[in-house]
């Protein structure tokens, strides 16, 4: 009987395949569109309820590194809802809101094939790469996609020049790495991480982007270089970029900007992007310092907040949620046991037993995420949440041996 090419894929689809498509949807969903990426994670959650092998391959992750930190930052939370400031039904939606965490879960079962990692890491680039050159159109044509500002194509200025910045370095160590042989591919590699790069100094003015590209280059250095010439690399690499970011009239007006609001912010009679931010941290200091060890509870940060305000006049009085600092905002809620775990979650990443350069591009990218959370939550936002968290699970994911019924420890292959 002859299969046609068709038939022999179809058998050899299952529900795994059928997962990893579906994470691998999110990771571009997250960028465009919160309810396809929010209807893909449902259809995850149903595929793993009802099907034997990927809850089987749940119970071979459970002593990851990740998988345990994962596990203990959710607990975490959960444990949180009970003490919390807030009412049970207010701090169980923040609960439910942290269910992205479950894609680290997710992601760790099913992609420990180095294939999908390619994969995944190879159409991250592709994508981006393509939203980079819609906003250049979109930028010297005058011309605005949808409901955002000429040159803006992913949810804003701050999460455009993020995704852009961490394609460009993936780009990079995909190159660099030699994963990607084939010389078109490689070409467009090669082309990709100078649009997107360009494209963060001279178009997008997001100052998350700028520090993650700083970041990323800097990680690039200490990866790729040996010897004494790391060092000066890392230094001067760096330094280059800020130089063009200085000549870059769009950078150098934003970095500006950010300098008078940070230092003037005291005297401001109205209010700035990173003045309300100074006062924010002053305030969640004094919060902190109040419940130092469990803190508010999940959910409780704004009811917290306001308690700190009570003296404040003008737009100093503005209550908020989010301190736009990820670690102190899960300081004030879950006190300092909350943030060791969580920096413990963080540092689990690298404990994990993968090969390069998935742990660069994986680490690389979790690094230039905790810089940015000095300013922003950016572990709890919906897109960059989100992604951080699949991110950390595509690239983290160790290679599964599951053991057989007759205890012969044998490889899971990709798709049975």
């Amino acid at each position: 009987m002859i299969v046609s090419p068709i038939q022999q894929y179809l058998q050899r689809f299952s529900v795994i395949s059928f997962a990893r498509y579906l994470l691998l949807f999110e990771l571009v969903a997250i960028m465009f569109s919160p309810p396809l990426a929010v209807l893909a994670e449902l259809m995850l959650y149903l595929a793993f309820m009802f099907s034997r092998d990927l809850r089987m391959r749940l119970t071979f992750i459970l002593r990851q590194p990740l998988m345990v930190m994962a596990i203990c930052f959710g607990l975490v939370l959960a444990v949180g809802v009970l003490y919390s400031v807030e009412t049970f039904s207010v701090s169980g939606r923040f609960l439910w809101g942290w269910r992205k965490l479950l894609l680290v879960v997710m992601a760790l079962a099913i992609f420990d094939d180095e294939s999908w990692k390619k994969r995944s890491a190879w159409l991250f680039v592709l994508v981006v790469t393509m939203c980079a050159i819609a906003s250049y159109a979109s930028h010297f044509i005058g011309m605005g996609v949808y409901k955002y500002s000429p040159g803006i194509i992913i949810q804003n200025h701050a999460a455009q020049g993020m995704f852009f910045s961490a394609a460009a370095f993936v780009a990079l160590m995909l190159l660099m790495f030699n994963i990607i042989s084939v010389p078109v591919r490689r070409t467009i590699l090669v082309i990709s991480a100078l649009v997107l790069a360009s494209n963060v100094i001279f178009i997008t003015p997001g100052r998350s982007g700028y520090l993650v590209l700083l970041v990323l280059l800097a990680v690039a250095v200490l990866s790729l270089v040996e010897g004494w010439k790391k060092w000066l690399l890392f230094v001067a690499v760096p330094m280059m970029a800020v130089s063009l970011l200085m000549i870059s009239p769009v950078a150098n007006q934003r970095i500006h900007q950010a300098i008078d609001e940070v230092v003037n912010y005291n005297s401001a009679p109205e209010i700035t992007s990173l003045g309300v931010r100074m006062v924010m941290l002053e305030n969640t200091k004094d919060m902190v310092l109040e419940k130092p060890l469990f803190g508010f509870g999940t959910g409780g940060f704004e009811k917290g907040y306001k308690n700190q305000i009570d003296d404040e006049i003008g737009w100093r009085r503005i209550s908020t949620g989010d301190p736009h600092n990820q670690f102190l905002k899960i300081v004030a809620e879950h006190g300092v046991i909350g943030l060791l775990i969580f920096l413990g979650f963080i540092a689990s990443f690298f404990m994990q037993k993968i090969d390069e350069p998935w742990k660069v591009i994986g680490g690389g990218v979790l690094l230039a995420w905790c810089a940015t959370s000095l300013f922003s939550s950016h572990f709890s936002t919906f897109s960059e949440g989100r992604f951080i968290l699949l991110w950390m699970g595509m690239m983290g994911a160790m290679s599964l041996q599951l053991t057989s019924k007759s205890n012969k420890k044998t490889s899971y292959e990709s798709g049975s």
